[in-house]
């Protein structure tokens, strides 16, 4: 685990760069991508609603692997080396857990208080399991792109924590583009964002923040079926969890994203990323200083 300063590895990096981007620079940048592909992807999600349904498959090939491509073509065209750090035997199991006890919490907490039903979803096991390849696809765009090209810029810009908490809302306002959403699910996804965001720069690496992403997403998903609520997806689910109680304990539109019960697994997620100790690696000398102007 490492120090959450100048010298963490996933920031270092940046100054290693062939270029130097500024930080309003990378948001600019960074927004007008988002913007192009969530429009672009709504836009061919309309006309498979429309009766051309395989432009809804399409959809989702442009919007992540747009970010996929957008994030790995700006770390080219920025120079930027990989991390020194390797993943670690364990680090995509200690991802997958923080996601999936997040979760748990999550789901426990608003159906202790707001109430559920819980049922089997019998015969859509093929289609959760292969959701479980096609989340973990989109997982990987999305960390691609906010926590392996953003995020460290941002960090090495404007210090690690402000940059972590710009990259957890632009994440949170992204969502919002593409699902219309309520004031608590903002904070929610934000939130997402910040523990993915602190996994990265903890371990160094994309490993550990791939593996929550994909363990709430596929879970909630397709394993649980609480998204959406009521009912389960399109793919298949292997049970159907309904969150029925008020709108504070997910039973509004916006589901368990909407609920209090989001609000502490979460928060408890990142309490405990942010009280774990961590290494001070050396970074380049005089990295305090910072060369480059936000």
């Amino acid at each position: 685990m490492y120090r959450l300063d100048f010298d963490n590895p996933w920031v270092t990096t940046v100054d290693q760069a062939r270029r130097q981007w500024r930080a309003w620079a990378a948001i600019g940048v960074s927004v007008l991508i988002l913007l192009c592909l969530m429009g672009g992807a709504r836009a061919l999600a309309a006309l498979a609603v429309e009766g051309h349904a395989g432009l809804g498959s399409l959809a989702m090939v442009v919007l992540f692997g747009g970010l996929a491509g957008s994030g790995v073509l700006l770390n080219a065209i920025q120079g930027r080396p990989p991390p020194s750090v390797r993943p670690r035997p364990g680090q995509a199991g200690a991802g997958v857990l923080t996601g999936a006890a997040s979760l748990s919490i999550a789901i426990a907490v608003s159906a202790g208080f707001g109430g559920a039903s819980v049922m089997p979803a019998p015969g859509m096991w093929a289609g959760a399991l292969l959701a479980a390849g096609l989340v973990l696809l989109q997982a990987g765009a999305e960390e691609l792109f906010f926590r392996d090209w953003l995020q460290p810029l941002l960090a090495a810009r404007l210090g690690p924590w402000v940059g972590l908490a710009i990259t957890s809302l632009i994440f949170s306002a992204a969502h919002g583009l593409g699902a219309a959403s309520g004031p608590l699910a903002f904070v929610n996804i934000a939130l997402a964002g910040a523990v993915f965001g602190l996994l990265a720069l903890r371990t160094g690496n994309l490993v550990a923040p791939i593996g929550a992403h994909w363990a709430w997403n596929w879970c909630e998903q397709s394993l649980l079926g609480v998204s959406p609520n009521p009912g389960f997806h399109a793919q298949g689910a292997i049970f159907d969890i309904d969150l029925v109680g008020p709108a504070l304990w997910g039973g509004g539109a916006d589901g368990l994203n909407g609920s209090l019960g989001a609000t502490l697994g979460l928060g408890l997620a990142l309490a405990g990323l942010m009280a774990v100790g961590g290494l001070r690696k050396p970074g380049p000398a005089g990295r305090q200083s910072g060369h480059v102007r936000p």
